[in-house]
């Protein structure tokens, strides 16, 4: 096998296991989120009375619609500012790679 054959095969390799994993993590995360939910139902009194606890909490939010549509201001704002920050860190990251590009090319040339 030539040196780029055996290069993608391992890196098929690491990627179906990488998929397997997650697969596997992925439904531990599930389960066990499921086990959490159904806890905190059954602290809460159960089902009928969380739904009236949510009921109340919609309710309270409607009878205060100045301060409902702060927090959902807040909210917006704040995904905005992780936007911003993940689109600033794949920029950062591209020119890091880009700048390590060059040098490279540029030993290779030399």
């Amino acid at each position: 096998d030539s040196p780029i054959v055996a290069t993608i095969e391992r890196s098929a390799a690491q990627v179906f296991h990488a998929g397997r994993l997650s697969f596997l993590c992925s439904g531990l995360f599930v389960r066990q989120s499921l086990r959490v939910a159904s806890r905190q139902v059954k602290r809460h009194g159960g089902a009928g009375k969380l739904a009236q606890d949510v009921g109340g909490a919609v309710l309270d939010r409607l009878a205060h619609p100045i301060e409902t549509v702060g927090m959902a201001w807040g909210t917006v704002c704040m995904g905005a500012e992780a936007i911003r920050d993940g689109v600033g860190f794949v920029q950062e990251t591209m020119e890091r790679q880009r700048e390590a590009n060059d040098e490279n090319y540029v030993e290779i040339i030399q």
